[in-house]
């Protein structure tokens, strides 16, 4: 799986949690969860995900994250 595209599907943190430990997410490298209200503490959870590097684009509009789960991905 390359591409997940989960826009607007009423995602919350602990779905992020979940996808961040999804090894079988491996090889993606597009992941789009914008509309999704992940916050930062999803983010935060986004941020420890192993594929996270490896990914070229990422979608987070209307999360309602702040500075603290920007951060934690530039990390």
């Amino acid at each position: 799986l390359e591409s997940l595209d989960l826009r607007g599907c009423y995602l919350g943190p602990g779905a992020a949690e979940a996808l961040a430990g999804a090894g079988s997410l491996s090889s993606l490298r597009t992941l789009r969860l914008g509309g999704n209200p992940l916050g930062d503490e999803g983010l935060t959870a986004l941020a420890a995900a192993p594929f996270l590097p490896a990914l070229t684009r990422l979608d987070l509009s209307e999360t309602s994250a702040g500075d603290a789960g920007v951060e934690a991905l530039l990390a």
